[in-house]
């Protein structure tokens, strides 16, 4: 029963440690989505197997990482808009860009996406040990701020 027990913590321990999340900072998240953009213009990736399986892995955690963070953006914005706690004055743009914290247009795309945050993680070397999130956040409101309509 204890040699089980120990297998048992033992399997835990070793296990919790290899799903240990590590949070993405700049630098991270710049070589991903270089990957992203390179393998959406060149339409290939490295012939070496274990590097083309890392630049579709990078490309895919790039791209999930800008959808879940726009995703995101859409659902506080919804509940900022639905909650009694907020009250949307249209007349007050400190109102509205509190409520959008960025304007993407309907048609961006997720590769022009992916560029934005590539483009200003180049332009910023010296933020690239910040959090993703707050870079990319930052990212869209410089290249999608919004207007007054």
């Amino acid at each position: 029963m204890k040699k089980h027990l120990f297998l048992y913590l033992l399997l835990m321990i070793s296990s919790s440690q290899a799903f240990a999340f590590t949070s993405i900072n700049g630098e991270n998240l710049l070589e991903m989505c270089r990957d992203s953009v390179s393998i959406s213009e060149t339409k290939t990736v490295d012939s070496d197997l274990y590097k083309a399986g890392q630049e579709v892995t990078n490309s895919g955690i790039c791209i999930g990482y800008i959808e879940g963070f726009e995703d995101m953006h859409y659902l506080y914005s919804l509940f900022l808009f639905h909650t009694k706690f907020f009250t949307l004055n249209t007349t007050n743009d400190k109102t509205i860009n509190f409520l959008h914290l960025y304007c993407l247009p309907d048609d961006v795309t997720r590769y022009q996406l992916t560029k934005v945050v590539v483009k200003y993680l180049e332009d910023h070397p010296e933020k690239l040990n910040q959090s993703a999130g707050l870079l990319v956040w930052q990212a869209f409101q410089e290249a999608f701020p919004c207007t007054k309509s």
